[in-house]
């Protein structure tokens, strides 16, 4: 399987969202842009982190 550019970029980032101080800040940053697109994309960035944080505390 070929590896795009973004997915490094993509991983870092839901990995930096799980931190839920670290999410606040973001989308407080894309609410700054006034793009309604944008923060829609946004949420779905932090509700994929905080999924992806929730399946691993339950595997614990």
């Amino acid at each position: 399987m070929t590896q795009t550019r973004d997915e490094p970029y993509d991983r870092t980032l839901l990995s930096l969202l799980t931190d839920r101080k670290e999410a606040a800040a973001y989308l407080d940053a894309v609410i700054e842009q006034e793009d309604s697109a944008a923060f829609q994309v946004a949420l779905r960035h932090v509700a994929n982190a905080q999924a992806q944080q929730g399946d691993l505390d339950a595997k614990d």
